[in-house]
């Protein structure tokens, strides 16, 4: 696996079956694994160099297998709407560098926040905390929640390297945390979800409805069809099903994330029913 950033910086991340090889013959394949990107050097820079050994069933790298650092610090660094972003092997991070700032910026746009008013944006599945962190000086505070432990600390660190001050992380399941907004009296509370590809479990999306204080959702989505049984639960009318007041769309975007493919990134703007 190889990140190449705008920045420059370059992560490459070996899998090596391992299971066949003595601790002493690992030893060595390591030496050589350095050497050779070592000797790489001006025309590839490697900024960091990491192994993950795995013995199991893979098409890819895994969360499951043991990952060492061989060169480097195990980061690489992005810019993105002028702050800065460390990237982890397992982090999240949008590949297309100048379509993402068109994204977040458009996000930034429909969120339109109120300086007249005390602000929360709830950045749920928050990753490493790129919409929040963009996002944080035009709001009183940002509230990221995500399941991934490692992401939230990336996201810290993010919020710290970019001397952002008025952020509050949560490594939790949204539905266990929402309730931080509800508890405390917000004049306006916006919510940008940003899920994986397969959306969020229905309980997110009770969640959401429950917290009467959230009037505006984003939602953006990799993948529109996996997704539309989310939209359709923050529009589903009021039974004992689907507790809250319902949203409804009022508009949408896509935008080409993946050029040359048949995939795209789609934003919809969701609003609570008065």
């Amino acid at each position: 696996m190889t990140k190449t950033q705008e920045t420059g910086d370059i992560m490459i991340l070996i899998q090596m079956k391992t299971d066949e090889l003595s601790d002493d013959q690992l030893e060595q394949e390591k030496a050589k694994i350095r050497a050779y990107w070592s000797r790489l050097k001006p025309e590839i820079n490697t900024t960091t160099l990491m192994l993950q050994t795995w013995n199991g069933v893979s098409n890819g790298i895994t969360d499951k297998g043991q990952t060492e650092i061989l060169l480097g610090d195990g980061y690489v660094h992005e810019h993105l709407l002028g702050c800065r972003f460390r990237i982890s092997s397992s982090a999240f991070f949008q590949v297309n560098t100048p379509a993402t700032e068109l994204l977040y910026s458009k996000c930034a746009e429909w969120c339109n926040i109120s300086q007249d008013k005390k602000t929360t944006l709830l950045d749920l599945c928050c990753g490493t905390g790129t919409i929040g962190i963009t996002m944080a000086k035009t709001v009183d505070r940002v509230i990221g929640i995500e399941m991934i432990p490692e992401a939230i600390v990336d996201a810290k660190a993010n919020a710290h390297m970019n001397n952002i001050t008025n952020v509050q992380y949560y490594a939790s399941r949204v539905e266990d945390k929402i309730d931080i907004v509800t508890n405390e009296r917000n004049e306006q509370v916006v919510a940008v979800l940003d899920p994986p590809r397969a959306g969020v479990h229905p309980s997110v999306i009770r969640a959401v409805r429950e917290s009467p204080q959230i009037k505006k959702v984003i939602y953006i989505s990799c993948d529109a069809k996996q997704a539309m049984q989310n939209f359709i639960g923050l529009c589903r009318p009021t039974s004992n099903r689907a507790k809250g007041i319902p949203f409804r769309p009022i508009r949408a975007v896509s935008i080409d994330l993946f050029p040359h493919t048949e995939h795209c990134e789609l934003m919809v703007e969701f609003i609570r029913i008065d």
